[in-house]
């Protein structure tokens, strides 16, 4: 591959230590080495980059921060675009700001929490780019309130598959606006986007719940979703085996499972009201109440047990797996799934639940249950390198198991699909994915290693299960 021509005009990277960060992502699963990285600091970088790798019939993973679990943003067939070099911000307009798709969302954070701002959805880890989840959906904690993070997008800019810059938003380009939004970066490549943002309370109280049964816990958050009280809504499962590190968050010999939940609400001067704010809710005990700045609160990822906490990050794998569960399948998918879990795994696995309502998602790409409800389940593991490939039989498992009771699978963790489930996956979006491919993408170069268009050849597998780069 002579890459000659394009080191002269950007910043290339190809030494070993550049190509090692490139060849993993968080899932410490997949293992792909590119052939070089580039950092661009302009669009114009960008389209110079997707110019010459279209003439060069080139394969180009688009990058972030790296945030994904199953090797959606590696390559080892060609190079890497790492979009963190494109990290300006600009000024706050109305209840709007642009900012360039590498600036870090901790960076957006620190720009306008202190004019009284934050971003109407924020997901639990802050080390991630805009670009980046806004290519993926973004899933959050004020989810139920305001959609995912590519719903509160007004417009971007983008490089298209065919070295198009343009601009996008509902009213210009709106089916490239779609595709993009949650698209994985199979049409196009952000460059910038215009972000929406929402005045904010100085405070937040959080009050810890403990549910001993799913149904009561659920029951209770149709409630909190609908009263708009609680800014932001965040569950989980425990097994009581289990601890997370603080003394009243140890297991108990209650019920072998049990549903902690975090329901917080921003306040200024006055002191928020308990007894209404927690009336006709059915919990089992009140944990604590916590008040915390929303820097703080912002910054936390979610809860893992001490147990994976105490091993070393280059002795575990966390092939994370996620899902868009139908309100009336998640007690049934749950049961099922908590039946087969293996004991062994338990003490390194956290899993989530994020209510939401799917009348406030708008991204097409990010395809969701056709529900009035639903819940955002995840299953976050720390697995153990000599276990890995237990672990991933479980996690495919779970997966599998999350369509057979109508859910849909959230596209950043581990995902093994292949063709027949991929057009299963987008149903009566598939024909039109495949038009935008042809049109935006028709070289197929923009990440090609993962939404498999075409019925796959067997080929060579990828390296997994490596420790590191060599």
């Amino acid at each position: 591959m002579d890459l000659s021509t394009l080191s002269r005009v950007v910043d290339l990277r190809d030494d070993k230590r550049s190509l090692n960060a490139a060849s993993l992502d968080s899932g410490f699963v997949v293992c792909r080495k590119p052939h070089a990285v580039i950092v661009p600091k302009s669009a114009d970088d960008v389209l110079q980059v997707i110019g010459w790798a279209n003439q060069s019939n080139c394969p180009v993973s688009i990058r972030g921060a790296g945030h994904t679990h199953g090797g959606q943003t590696l390559t080892s067939r060609g190079i890497v675009i790492d979009l963190r070099g494109l990290n300006r911000v600009g000024d706050i307009e109305g209840e709007t700001i642009e900012v360039q798709s590498g600036v870090m969302w901790r960076d957006l954070v620190a720009h306008v929490l202190p004019r009284g701002y934050l971003p109407r959805v924020l997901t639990n880890n802050l080390d991630t780019t805009v670009g980046g989840t806004l290519a993926t959906g973004g899933l959050g904690r004020s989810t139920h309130h305001y959609g995912v993070q590519s719903d509160n997008v007004e417009e971007m800019q983008v490089v298209t598959g065919v070295g198009e810059l343009m601009r996008c938003s509902t009213t210009e380009n709106r089916v490239l606006f779609d595709g993009t939004r949650g698209g994985l970066g199979q049409f196009s490549v952000i460059t910038k986007a215009r972000i929406r943002l929402r005045k904010v309370a100085p405070k937040i109280r959080t009050f810890s719940l403990m549910y001993d049964d799913l149904k009561t816990l659920m029951e209770d958050l149709e409630i909190l979703m609908f009263r708009d009280q609680f800014m932001y809504l965040r569950g989980w499962y425990r097994h009581r085996s289990q601890e997370f590190g603080a003394p009243e968050d140890a297991g108990s010999a209650g019920p072998e499972w049990q549903y902690p939940l975090h329901a917080s609400v921003e306040f200024d001067d006055a002191e928020p009201n308990r007894d209404e704010l927690l009336r006709d809710l059915n919990y089992t005990r009140l944990i604590r109440v916590e008040d915390q700045s929303h820097l703080n609160f912002s910054d936390q990822l979610e809860p893992v047990p001490n147990a994976a906490r105490r091993r070393p990050m280059a002795a575990v794998a966390s092939p994370v797996t996620e899902g868009l569960i139908p309100w009336s399948e998640v007690h049934n998918y749950a049961t099922r799934l908590l039946e087969h879990f293996p004991p062994a795994l338990l003490p390194y696995c956290s899993m989530m639940l994020r209510p939401l309502r799917n009348d406030r998602l708008q991204s097409p790409m990010l395809v969701a249950p056709k529900t009035g409800l639903g819940m955002g389940f995840g299953i976050i593991p720390c697995i153990p390198r000599i276990i890995l490939s237990q672990g991933l039989q479980i996690v495919e498992d779970a997966g599998h198991l999350m369509t057979v009771h109508g859910g849909k699978r959230y596209l950043t963790g581990w995902i093994n699909f292949d063709h027949d489930q991929w057009q299963a996956h987008y149903e009566t979006l598939w024909p039109q994915i495949l038009e935008w491919k042809a049109r935006f993408d028709p070289k197929g170069i923009l990440n090609p290693d993962f939404i498999h268009y075409h019925p796959r050849i067997p080929a060579e597998a990828d390296e997994i299960g490596l420790k590191s780069p060599k």
